[in-house]
């Protein structure tokens, strides 16, 4: 492989990781839902609430747990109804009304334009992370991956 796009940190020696861009995630829940209006909630009003995860191993899933975890708060104390493989698969679950979920702000761009969704803050939760761009340090890299390593780190995100 020439080049990897990872979220975290790949621990190891031959690799050269250079950061790319951050990332938030958020938590989404239907329009219409009885927090629609409100900009942000409590860790604890989670509790109360259906809630849908990516699956047990997702870069996404280790950093929600994290953050909950950071605000006391564990995954066996909210009502997981349903853990998903896909982004996708949990913004549908979540316009569908089964739920609420966490996940990247940039996955529901288009949703929140159209109203599909909302976004609603975790008050003293920061779920950031950043992308990097890695590359084995010893490995020939064609043209083609050294031009598109140069307009990856050449984006604004």
């Amino acid at each position: 492989m020439d080049l990897a796009l990872i979220e975290g940190q790949a621990k190891h020696p031959n690799l050269i990781q250079e950061d790319l861009f951050q990332d938030e995630l958020v938590l989404i829940i239907h329009p219409e839902h009885r927090w629609a209006g409100r900009r942000e909630i409590t860790p604890e009003e989670l509790r109360e609430e259906p809630l849908i995860l990516r699956e047990e191993g997702s870069g996404t899933r280790q950093i929600t747990e994290a953050g909950l975890r950071k605000a006391g708060l564990e995954l066996s104390t909210l009502k997981v109804v349903m853990e998903l493989g896909s982004t996708q698969a949990i913004k549908e679950a979540v316009e569908a009304g089964l739920g609420v979920a966490i996940i990247s702000r940039l996955a529901i761009k288009k949703e929140i334009r159209y109203n599909l969704l909302r976004e609603v803050r975790l008050q003293g939760i920061d779920f950031r992370r950043t992308f990097h761009i890695a590359y084995n340090r010893h490995k020939f890299r064609s043209a083609a991956a050294e031009a598109f390593l140069a307009f990856l780190l050449s984006t604004n995100f």
